[in-house]
């Protein structure tokens, strides 16, 4: 079956009025004046069906599935050279360890679902060189790192939950993200309505929430970044003498190309809201809206920051209100050398941490 749009439920009407006159015009004999009634009736029904079908948002995202992820507790897992894996329903708690919990070597088509990820200085999810890998409906809490993909094709990230990141300790000398992706490429790369959620004075060390490094899409098929609530992150700064850079998402990272970043909202997530760093290109950051009102937060610095050479790159219709911890705003900063800004607002009054409430969590 086909993806419904409102194009092709328009067409499917029409198909089955032409379909149905045929039927209402079978008689014994001709009768011009019922026919024309009749097709007026059809025409009619059509026309309002046409007009409902116009009013329906096809792009909306499906809602998540109401039940709580997790279920049967089970022990960390790795597998190797694996295709069409399903891992649903599972609980994984690394003990307050540096352990990863799931492990994927080299595998394809696998999907992990409905999982819960807690107590753990280490990975969640460690994609290495996988292909077409989906994890979505899953909720993390209390952990280093949620999903981490490296050198992977086609990883989806979507319709997950992130509460309290934790990194007492740095694990393999990197900073504590949700989602991590490094040198990943090609098409079918999405991070897409997730919720994360890091509550200061619980949360260990957050650091990006969301973080892709030399990491591109294709002209085909762009890496999208879409739709994603983000709340709370770095706020007391990094270790000593590093890491006072957290974001709440960092994307592209030193390089990358073809992304969409849109619709998105960050409040208080550290250094910045969302951050573009370093060289990239066929960029579209887009109706994007970053917030910080906390003023206690260290490292607080910009909504939006783009620096290094861009080319092909439009930042619009985005709306911002940073406070320093000076009580000064700055929505946007950094270099402008190809990219085209329109229709932003760098300050906008009417922005509070409201935005998000605070239940916005509600997987458990």
């Amino acid at each position: 079956m086909s993806t419904a749009t409102k194009d092709n439920a328009t067409s499917a009407a029409q198909d089955a009025a032409t379909a149905l006159k045929t039927a209402l015009h079978v008689r014994t004999f001709p009768n011009i004046t019922a026919q024309a009634k009749e097709d007026a009736a059809v025409d009619a029904g059509i026309a309002a069906m046409v007009t409902a079908f116009g009013q329906i948002d096809y792009s909306a995202p499906a809602p998540p599935p109401p039940p709580t992820p997790g279920g049967k507790a089970s022990n960390p897992v790795v597998y190797s050279g694996q295709s069409g894996l399903v891992i649903s329903g599972l609980s994984f708690d690394g003990a307050g360890k540096a352990i990863d919990l799931i492990t994927l070597n080299s595998c394809s088509n696998v999907h992990i679902t409905m999982c819960r990820f807690s107590n753990t200085n280490g990975i969640s999810v460690k994609l290495n060189n996988c292909v077409n890998c989906t994890v979505d409906f899953c909720f993390f809490t209390m952990v280093g790192f949620g999903v981490e993909a490296n050198a992977c094709v086609g990883t989806k990230v979507n319709f997950n939950q992130g509460l309290n990141l934790w990194a007492p300790v740095k694990y393999n000398n990197n900073f504590a993200h949700f989602v991590q992706f490094i040198n990943c490429s090609g098409s079918g790369q999405q991070v897409n309505d997730n919720i994360f959620k890091n509550v200061k004075g619980v949360a260990v060390h957050p650091h990006d929430i969301i973080s892709i490094y030399q990491t591109s899409g294709t002209s085909a098929s762009r890496f999208q970044i879409k739709r994603n609530k983000i709340v709370g992150g770095q706020h007391d700064g990094g270790w000593p003498n590093s890491g006072d850079t957290g974001t709440g998402i960092t994307a592209p990272d030193v390089s990358g190309s073809y992304y969409d970043i849109t619709d998105n909202i960050c409040v208080n997530s550290g250094v910045n809201g969302i951050i573009g760093i370093a060289s990239g290109s066929n960029l579209l950051y887009d109706n994007n809206i970053a917030v910080c009102d906390d003023r206690t937060m260290k490292v607080s610095y910009d909504g939006f920051t783009f620096t290094g050479t861009k080319t092909n790159t439009v930042v619009s219709n985005n709306r911002a209100r940073w406070v320093r911890p000076d009580g000064s705003y700055l929505g946007e900063w950094g270099s402008q050398s190809g990219i085209t800004f329109s229709n932003n607002n760098w300050n906008d009054a009417s922005l509070t941490s409201a935005i998000i409430p605070d239940n916005v969590i509600s997987y458990k």
